[in-house]
């Protein structure tokens, strides 16, 4: 249902109306007034055909969004391992350069020139 722009009427449209009998779907199509009145034309059948055809595009759709949702969910699972394996690293870089800046140096200490030898 939606409202008419600059009017108080709402525009019903193929609004389910409960039935008893499961075997019909009945839908109501028409306009409803501010006062709660109604302006409708009723539409009913069994869509056997119809609902076999939206029951296929249902099933489409839902494999699809399973599909994505899937997709999603490793890609967030890709990134989260990046930026766990980013940190790991990081980590070790500041845990090697503190420990080789405390280690002292075995390299020879270069004499300078003008020193004799």
């Amino acid at each position: 249902m939606f409202r008419l722009p600059g009017t108080k009427l709402q525009v019903r449209v193929f609004d389910r109306v409960e039935t008893k009998n499961d075997q019909y779907d009945v839908f109501d199509i028409g306009v409803q007034h501010a006062d709660g009145g109604i302006d409708s034309v009723v539409v009913g059948g069994s869509f056997h055909t119809a609902k076999t055809l939206l029951g296929g595009i249902d099933k489409k759709a839902a494999k699809k969004a399973k599909k994505a949702e899937k997709k999603a969910k490793e890609k967030a699972a890709a990134k989260a391992q990046k930026k766990a394996d980013k940190k790991a690293a990081k980590r070790l870089i500041i845990h090697t350069s503190t420990v080789t800046s405390d280690v002292p140096s075995t390299e020879a200490t270069p004499t300078p020139e003008t020193q004799a030898v």
